[in-house]
């Protein structure tokens, strides 16, 4: 399909399109920049395209899941904004201090060297799977095979601690 065609067709379209991620978005600035974003991913597959019709559901689609990016990014936002820092009080701090210690017990006691391994690399140290995976020579599916139980053998030790 030639440039020509997708061009004339999106911007045959950009009215509906800022309706469309307007009302998604409740901001014409983020609605804007939805459109910028959705031509651009447009314009660098158009070649997958035959058809105006199949340009104008592409369009559509690829404005809707660019506002459902936005409206996840906000609301990770302002959950992160929510949580509010706990007071420095020193029985809070002397509780959490042997939280964390009985935590790491049960680290070490009941979790199998590889798994503690694996935990270690991706919550304390930051690591990605994949970067995991390569130091620990292992697939990155037995990765999260193995951080999955340890985590899952984590919660199932704290459960009778919370309650």
């Amino acid at each position: 399909m030639s440039e020509e065609v997708v061009l004339t067709t999106f911007q045959r379209l950009r009215r509906r399109l800022d309706r469309l991620a307007s009302g998604w978005l409740h901001n014409e600035d983020d609605a804007s920049d939805v459109l910028q974003e959705a031509f651009v991913r447009l314009w660098t597959n158009y070649r997958h395209v035959d058809e105006p019709r199949e340009v104008e559901a592409l369009s559509i689609r690829v404005v809707r899941n660019a506002c459902s990016d936005v409206l996840r990014k906000r609301q990770t936002l302002v959950a992160l904004d929510d949580v509010e820092e706990p007071a420095a009080d020193v029985s809070d701090s002397t509780a959490r201090e042997e939280a964390y210690n009985e935590v790491e017990r049960l680290i070490e006691e009941r979790l199998s060297p590889l798994q503690r391994r694996v935990m270690q690399m991706r919550e304390y140290e930051g690591l990605s799977v994949a970067d995991i995976a390569r130091q620990l020579d292992m697939q990155e599916t037995a990765v999260r095979m193995n951080l999955s139980r340890a985590r899952q053998t984590l919660r199932e030790m704290m459960k009778p601690l919370n309650d």
